[in-house]
This record gives C-alpha cells, structure tokens and sequence, in this order.
C-alpha cells in the first residue's frame, strides 16, 4: 500500500511570486525530488526556486518557528506533528545558511551536528501512534529549540548566502510568466 501523497497546485503567477519572496515552503516545493507529475516548464521553475536560496529565508524560518511556539504553548507541547514542524524548519534554515544546501526532509537533516535522533525519533513515534508527546521529553524539547535558536541566529550571521534572490531569478520568473501568459509576442 502507498503512504499518504499530498497533492500540491498553484497558479504560476502566485507560485513565482512566493519563490521571489522567498517564500521557503514555495521553494521546497519547486525542489522537491517527489514529483508525481509536472509540466515542461518545471525545470525553468527548478532555477528560479534555486536562484532564491538566501539569507532572507532566515526571516521566514524564524517567523514560522514563533508562530508555531506560541501554538505549542496552547497545546501544551502534546502535540508531535506542530513540534515536528517546528524541527524541520530549523533544521531546513541551519543546513541551508551553513551549507548552502535546500533539503526537504529530516534524513537529510542527519548530517547536521545539531540533529537529535532521540526527539526525532519519539516525536515520529508518538505521531505514527497518533499519541501525545511524553512528559518526560517536553522540558528537553524546550531547552533543544532554545539551542537551535541560538544556532540558527549564528547560521544567519556566518552565512555566505546572497542576501536577497538573485536579479537572475527574478529576470527569468518574469519571463516564464511572460512567455506562460501572453504567449510570443512575435506572434501578435
């Protein structure tokens, strides 16, 4: 039996726009090596996404980690998946300022020093049995993402990433876009 697939579609225009941002979710998905079915322009869509891999990804890791903190406190970080979440940003944020490497998922995290297989493991347990995280590692949980904080403000300060998406990229979403939506123009 096949696991869960998930089944992503955007408008181009809208999709472009959240890689240019960069929007880290948007990039993920253009690198994804999981793709069931695409069109001819993917691989244009492909640079664009890797053209955008900078340091302002920072803000949109760190952003989605606080919003998710605070939804931990509500639920009492009970919850595996939101603390899963949580991880993967950080780790998907340390790898890619320090490495210059995009990843999507935790096995590629492995190679990090920071990588805790022991919470990785219970969290990926307890949501597989759809069971609530043990007290016992809560406190651990919180004083790990306080130290992935740290490491991940040191990755935005060391990094050798460009600042901001490159022009390149932005030249080429306009002109996929262009070339998607009015066509040649020699044509008119």
């Amino acid at each position: 039996m096949f696991g869960k697939c998930d089944f992503v579609s955007f408008e181009l225009g809208k999709f472009l726009r959240e890689i240019l941002k960069p929007n880290a979710n948007f990039i993920e998905i253009a690198l994804s090596d999981k793709v069931l079915y695409s069109s001819k322009y993917h691989e244009d869509v492909k640079e664009i996404a890797y053209n955008c891999i900078c340091k302002k990804l920072y803000h949109h890791w760190k952003g989605f980690v606080s919003h998710l903190k605070k939804l931990c406190e509500k639920e009492s970080y009970n919850n595996p998946k939101t603390l899963l979440y949580i991880l993967k940003a950080y780790y998907q944020g340390i790898l890619c300022l320090d490495r210059e490497e995009f990843k999507p998922d935790f096995s590629s995290f492995r190679c990090l020093d920071c990588y805790d297989e022991d919470i990785v493991s219970h969290l990926f347990e307890c949501k597989v049995n759809k069971k609530p995280v043990d007290d016992s590692y809560k406190e651990k949980i919180k004083s790990y993402f306080y130290e992935l904080d740290v490491l991940l403000d040191e990755s935005y300060k060391n990094s050798n990433l460009i600042d901001e998406p490159s022009k390149t990229a932005k030249i080429k979403a306009i002109e996929l876009y262009k070339k998607l939506y009015f066509g040649d123009v020699r044509e008119w």
